[in-house]
């Protein structure tokens, strides 16, 4: 199907579902790339973004433009493929906040050895080895005390 593909971190469109459609999904604060399906070999952007936006596209004449999705609202991308084929894609961004926060956390003591080594960035627990010290076990299997 023709139309326009927009990939942020949080959506990824495989392929283009019409000339003229409204996505939802997107998260304010994220980068995303436009493409127009089927490929041309010459293209016009335009963006339009919510009220208050700043955002701008990284090239207007570009095959892929980047923009930030600096607000939360609606985002409309047009395209104009090889000067003949007109797409129209219309995003939601929303704000994704955290509106509460956790007084306490309650973590039994384990032997460190116990603690699987995590593939990326860490694990945090309360070290039996180590007379109950907080730590944070790494990816080398390498721990420490905090």
């Amino acid at each position: 199907m023709a139309g326009i593909l927009a990939n942020t971190a949080s959506v990824s469109m495989p392929s283009s579902v019409g000339a003229d459609v409204s996505k939802t999904g997107y998260v304010a604060g994220e980068i995303c790339t436009l493409s127009a399906e089927p490929a041309g070999s010459a293209y016009l952007w335009t963006l339009a973004g919510p009220p208050g936006s700043q955002t701008s596209l990284s090239g207007e004449m570009e095959a892929a433009p980047k923009f930030k999705m600096d607000r939360q609202g609606t985002y409309v991308a047009t395209v104009v493929v090889d000067a003949t084929t007109t797409y129209v894609i219309r995003l939601e961004a929303t704000k994704v906040t955290i509106d509460w926060v956790a007084h306490g956390v309650r973590m039994a003591s384990v032997a460190a050895a116990s603690v699987p080594t995590p593939n990326t960035g860490y694990i945090m627990f309360i070290n039996a080895s180590n007379a109950d010290a907080l730590s944070l076990k790494d990816s080398s299997g390498t721990v420490t005390a905090v």
